[in-house]
């Protein structure tokens, strides 16, 4: 974690010194005294960090100011004399201070100090990354494919135990930032409950689960997964949750119907088994006569030319199955975070009910690239009215 750091309009930089400094307690035969030892390596006070910086960076402009007025008095011959905002010269050159200053203050402030400022926060923390509590969008088709899908591998467990230890560390880290305003976001009780158990709807039959999701979400169609265009959720979000829960039904039917194919085509392959045991009957373990042994041979090697040209039959159908259905298709998750993209709904649950969509969100604590937010619409005040001001540095 890095301390607030910025430059000022006239190219001070400005570096916030709070940290959580250890302290010791020494007790002398007078008194107590608490002792800071400042030359230890000392985590950042994040709360005093975020706290402190809007007073902070307006004093830093409040400097900037008195700087550019004392050169520009030091050129005007003045004398010139301050005290954080309290300028003083001689009373026969007050009029002649007073233009100066709000000449300096309006040059100031016509800069684009805002614009400036962030792009250096975005410049010099480039590197860094923050904790931020997300939903992640799983639809109803997807979570129903998870239940009754297959055994992970080492690679999917891997990956859930790296996202349970990244989601417990950046909860750790927001609770040591004691951040409040990310702590406090109302967690839905869908969104709660989607947290504590993804699969909760586990108990519930398909065949309701299947009615319940065809009579609620009339937009749940099946798609070709090889020619469509994804909707980008930051332009269209309900576009693309919509879409999202066509993607998974699409999956979930053709996963459903190679299934059933492959099913199929070993059931008409059953005749392989039933040969393999015929053939191995004939291998009996008794003495038998040489031209009854050579009989067996000759029988046991037809059927193991019949057992390998069925062998081959299957498989070539059973590739075919394999490549006629998408059964995978490759897209990144959908994640909400409740500043950026939940916009103009009041909640999770809100946004679920308006777009129509058919799943559930479920809540994440991931670390993401730092963003900052973008900057509000600038007032219509005319800052250049400051130099006809009767009390504006009067």
């Amino acid at each position: 974690m890095a301390t607030v750091t910025w430059t000022t309009p006239v190219g001070l930089t400005v570096t916030q010194p709070y940290r959580k400094f250890s302290q010791r307690l020494v007790n002398t035969q007078l008194q107590s005294i608490t002792v800071y030892d400042r030359n230890m390596p000392s985590p950042v006070n994040s709360q005093k960090q975020k706290t402190a910086f809007p007073p902070n960076f307006v004093h830093s402009l409040d400097a900037s100011h008195m700087v550019l007025s004392a050169i520009e008095c030091k050129i005007a011959g003045l004398v010139f004399a301050s005290v954080h905002d309290s300028y003083w010269t001689h009373a026969c050159d007050i009029d002649r201070m007073n233009e100066i200053l709000r000449d300096q203050f309006v040059q100031l402030h016509e800069l684009e100090i805002m614009e400036n400022l962030k792009t250096e926060l975005e410049q010099r923390y480039a590197d860094h990354k923050m904790p931020t509590r997300t939903w992640e969008y799983a639809s109803a088709s997807a979570l129903k494919i998870q239940k009754k899908g297959s055994k992970t591998g080492k690679a999917e467990k891997q990956l859930e135990e790296e996202q349970i230890i990244e989601s417990s560390l950046a909860d750790q880290h927001l609770q040591f930032c004691n951040d409040e305003d990310v702590q406090s976001e109302p967690l839905d009780s869908k969104t709660a409950d989607a947290g504590t158990n993804v699969l909760e709807a586990e108990n519930k039959s398909a065949d309701d689960a299947d009615a319940a999701s065809s009579s609620a979400n009339e937009h749940v169609v099946y798609i070709d997964l090889e020619t469509v265009k994804l909707v980008d959720p930051k332009e269209d979000l309900a576009g693309a949750l919509r879409q999202e829960d066509c993607i998974a039904y699409t999956l979930s039917v053709n996963i459903a119907n190679q299934k059933k194919r492959r099913s199929a085509i070993f059931a008409e392959y059953k005749k392989i088994s039933a040969i393999k045991k015929a053939k191995g009957k004939g291998k009996g373990k008794e003495a038998m006569p040489v031209s009854d042994e050579a009989a067996v041979m000759d029988t046991n090697d037809e059927a193991a030319l019949l057992i390998q040209q069925l062998e081959r039959e299957r498989d070539a159908k059973l590739a075919e199955v394999k490549t006629s259905y998408v059964t995978e298709f490759k897209r990144k998750p959908i994640m909400v975070t409740q500043s950026r993209m939940l916009g103009t709904y009041k909640n999770v649950d809100s946004m679920t009910a308006e777009t129509g969509v058919s799943g559930r969100f479920i809540p994440r604590l991931v670390w993401v690239d730092i963003e900052f937010d973008p900057l509000p619409k600038q007032g219509g005040f005319d800052i250049k009215e400051v130099r006809n001001s009767p009390y504006f540095f009067s």
